[in-house]
This record gives structure tokens, sequence and C-alpha cells, in this order.
């Protein structure tokens, strides 16, 4: 007899499916950059290597600890490492799901959760932002039971805030939620025995923490001191650039930054559920709200360094936290923005600003996404056609990002056409690479040492200009064009050099995504 799954449990199975289907198919390969680190810092770390460099990454234990695991158990392979991430994430989408038993709720919080792209993109990778979605759905959901289970969910709030922010910094944008919570309670003389144990518990999770600090490093401040000196000057940063870019980046970036992002959907369905969660003040969703209400304000005005006050750069990876907390809010909110028409007017319009600023950005896709997005919930009349609808356009970004990764990085042939340009240099020439690939050349070639030793970064030709070789050959991934443009004036250096010292080149294979070259000199 077959077996039949509970109707109840089919949001649960589908959410379940989704994220695991996503995970294998929307593999996409690593991203050349900080997930290069913690791949390699969790490999030592399980291998009892000592961790002992001073990059601030270093103490993010929680970022490569966890994938360092599935990196020892099947050795360095940076898809089966972000199993650390897919379990985050089905953990999340469990421990939210179950809050409510309401098969509406359930659904539209399934919907929401498993399909923002960007929410997505980090799932087969290993980055802490991943790791993060976990440790801080955990805070507003321990708060939920505090009056129940006072002293158990005071340690695992504590827990939450000490290993979220050993896996990112980003946590400490939520240390004024267990504050408000508090007076909120004060003020409707709720019980406050949760409040007592959580200062206990942090009094003894902090202890140990900066303990391990002062017995590691002779410093309890070594962790605070790093993050701060980790600072520096970028394109992202604004206090280098004046008090307009600084004016700029608090007022109206931010909402360039949601709307570029595809958080603009998430942020404006929310609206109804924050405001039904302040105004009736109702468990889980007031919660929620308060967790939402922390994150977006600290997004907005937290500064990178304590030095000065440079506000943060609004990278869409750490904006990924948010999606848990805002799903419930729409999910809890369902009924005012499918079915009031006071708050199906006024979301209408503030689609229509986000289409604007989209149209204004000269994003015409996005533009065209949230117009669409506006008139589903302006002008389709029954829930039935505004479900339908919605669940195409949710669906639709994530068919279409699969797509267009697969077409502009194709990491798969990049890795079938790069270890056959290794392993076909009999004459042992030197290859010149793209400094992404260099820095990235212990997880795309972990085996191969001798091989490593003839790989040279493009930004560094002078081993090629000392050598001055016979012959040797050149190496480009063209994903450089879409992720790191800047390399190439290295590349161009490197063409007007080699034409300089009369190199010819004597075979050459190219497609779209790999440029392949042999130099001869002449």
């Amino acid at each position: 007899m077959p077996l039949k799954l509970p109707r109840q449990y089919l949001s649960l199975f589908v959410g379940f499916l989704f994220l695991s289907l996503y995970f294998w198919l929307g593999y996409d390969g690593i991203t050349f950059s900080d997930d290069v680190y913690y791949l390699l810092t969790g490999k030592k770390f399980w291998e009892g290597i000592p961790i002992s460099d001073d990059y601030h990454f270093s103490s993010r234990f929680g970022a490569y600890v966890f994938s360092g695991f599935f990196s020892h158990l099947f050795g360095l392979n940076d898809h089966l490492a972000a199993l650390a991430s897919l379990f985050s994430y089905l953990i999340s989408f469990y421990l939210l799901w179950r809050l409510s038993k309401q098969n509406t709720y359930q659904w539209w919080f399934t919907g929401f959760f498993i399909t923002h792209i960007y929410f997505l993109h980090f799932l087969p990778k290993v980055y802490p932002d991943s790791l993060l979605v976990l440790w801080v759905i955990v805070v507003p959901l321990t708060a939920i039971y505090r009056n129940k289970s006072p002293f158990w969910m005071a340690l695992a709030m504590g827990l939450a805030f000490i290993i979220g922010f050993s896996t990112k910094e980003t946590m400490v944008l939520l240390l004024p939620f267990p504050i408000i919570l508090f007076f909120h309670d004060l003020v409707h003389k709720r019980p406050i025995a949760f409040y007592l144990w959580f200062g206990i518990w942090s009094v003894v999770l902090l202890s140990l923490y900066f303990g391990f600090f002062h017995w590691k490093f002779g410093n309890v401040f070594y962790r605070l001191e790093m993050v701060n000196e980790g600072h520096y000057i970028s394109e992202y940063t604004y206090h280098d650039k004046g008090m307009g870019a600084i004016f700029s980046r608090l007022t109206y970036i931010p909402f360039f930054a949601f709307v570029e992002r595809a958080y603009w959907p998430w942020l404006v369905l929310a609206i109804p559920g924050l405001w039904m969660a302040f105004k009736s003040q109702k468990p889980i969703l007031f919660e929620f709200a308060l967790t939402v209400g922390c994150l977006v304000l600290g997004f907005w005005f937290m500064t990178s360094t304590l030095d000065f006050y440079n506000p943060i750069y609004l990278n869409p990876r750490h904006l990924i936290v948010l999606i848990g907390p805002l799903s419930v809010l729409i999910a809890m909110g369902v009924s005012d923005w499918m079915s009031n028409k006071i708050w199906i007017n006024w979301l209408s319009i503030l689609f229509i600003l986000g289409a604007a600023i989209a149209l204004w950005l000269h994003d015409f896709k996005m533009s065209g996404y949230l117009l669409a997005f506006g008139l589903a919930v302006f002008f389709l009349k029954t829930t039935k056609q505004k479900t339908v609808a919605i669940a195409i356009l949710l669906l639709l970004p994530v068919l279409a990002s699969i797509r267009h990764q697969g077409q502009i990085k194709n990491y798969n042939h990049f890795i079938k056409a790069f270890n056959e340009t290794i392993l076909n240099n009999e004459n042992e020439n030197l290859i010149l690479i793209n400094n992404f690939v260099y820095l990235s050349k212990d997880i795309l070639l972990p085996e191969l040492e001798i091989a490593k030793k003839k790989l040279v970064a493009l930004e560094n030709i002078d081993r090629v200009k000392t050598e001055k070789p016979d012959e040797f050959e050149l190496f480009v991934y063209k994903y450089y064009l879409h992720a790191y443009p800047s390399e190439q004036e290295d590349i161009k250096a490197f063409e007007d050099w080699a034409k300089t010292q009369n190199y010819l080149i004597v075979d050459e294979k190219e497609d779209q995504w790999i440029l392949s070259r042999r130099y001869k000199i002449n």
C-alpha cells in the first residue's frame, strides 16, 4: 500500500523538496571570493592545524567549523561543504513553518521563504550569511516561549547570539531586541524571569567567549579589535567620500538596494503584518516584527568601524537573513494584503514606486516585475487568481536565475577546460590565469601541488618577465567580465607586454566562457 502524505504536511514536503532540489540543480560553483577562505580554513580546523592568522575572518568560527565538518567527511568539495548551508535553511524553514497550524499560513510562508533569488543563490555556497539565517530566527523563536520555559529559552537565545556573532558580526544588529522586549514586558507587567536568566546566561557565555580570546591571544578584546581593524577603503565605503556620500547612503541608496536586489516585494507585503504586530502586539507577530525592525534599522544605520562613522555597504548577501522573518509576517498578514481594499491600494502604490525606482536605475526587467506584482495585487479580484499570479511571479525569477548563472558562468565547463589545460601541460610551461582563479587554486586543484607551482596570476607577471621562457600559456575565464571587470586592465597590460617581447600566439582556443592561448617567442 503506497504511503500517503497527510495534507497538513504537504507544504512542508514541498519546501524541503524545493530547497533540496535547488541545492543540487542551482549549484554554480564557488564565488572565487570569501568562500575560498572559509573552505580552506574549515579543512585546516578539522585536520587539527592551528588557525593562527590575524585575518578577522579567522575568528568567525561558525562560518567554517560546520562546513569544514563536511569537508572532513567527504574531502575538499565546495558543494558538499555547503551541506551546512542546506541544513541551516531546512531547519530554519521547519521551525518557522510550524509556528502556525493554519494551512493558509503554511503555504504562503513556504512560497515566500523558498523563492527569493539571493536567498537561494547562497544556499549551495559556503558563506556565513547562509548559516546566520538560522541563528537570527532562533532569537524571536525563543522569545515567543520566554514565559513558558524562561530558563531554557534564555540559554537558547544566549547561545544564538554567541554562535551567531562567532559566525558573522551582523548578529549585533539584533542586540536591541531583548532590551526592547524587556521594557515592553515591563510596561505591560509581564513576568521577567526570562530576562533574569538571560542576564545570567549572557554573563556566563560572554565570560567564556572573551576568556577564550584572553587565553588564546592574551587580549580579552582581541576579536572586537580585529573586527574594527578589518575596515578598509573601497568603492563601497562612504566615510572617505565625504558627507554627500554618507547622506546618500542614509537616505535613498537603501531604497535602491532593496529594489535592485528583489527585496522590495517581501518588504512591501510584510507591511500589513508589521502594522498588525505593533497595533495588536500579538505573540509571534510582535516578536518577528521586532526582529525585522532591528535588522532593517541596523542595516540602514550601522557603522562598519568604531573609529568613525561609516555606514555598512548594503550587500544583497548580508540582507538574506531578512527573508525568514519577512516571510512569517507576509504569511500572517495575507488576509490584509489579499482582501483589504485600503491595504491593497497602499501596497499597489508602493509596488508602482518600486517599479519607478527600477526604471530610474535603468533596470527595466525589475521595473516590469514589480509593476506586474502591483497589478496582480490591485486588479485581480479573487483569491485564486491572486494566488496563481503571485506563485508564477515568485517562481519565474528562480528559474530564470538558474539559467542566467549557467549562461554567464558555466562553471562545469570552466572546471573541465581548466583541468585539461593543467593536465595537458606536458612541457611544464608557466600558465598565466585570472587573479581570482589563482586565489582559488587550492580549491580548484586540491591534489595537484606540483601543477599549482606553474600557475601565475595575471597581476603578477614579473615571474614571466624574469624567467622570459621560450613558451608559456594563457588561460582566461571570461566570468571576470561579470564578476571582476577590473581584471581587463591586467589582461591588456599582459597582451601589450607580450607584443613588445615578440611573443607569437601559436595555438588558440576560444568560446563564450574560455580563452586559452599558447605563446612562443619569435
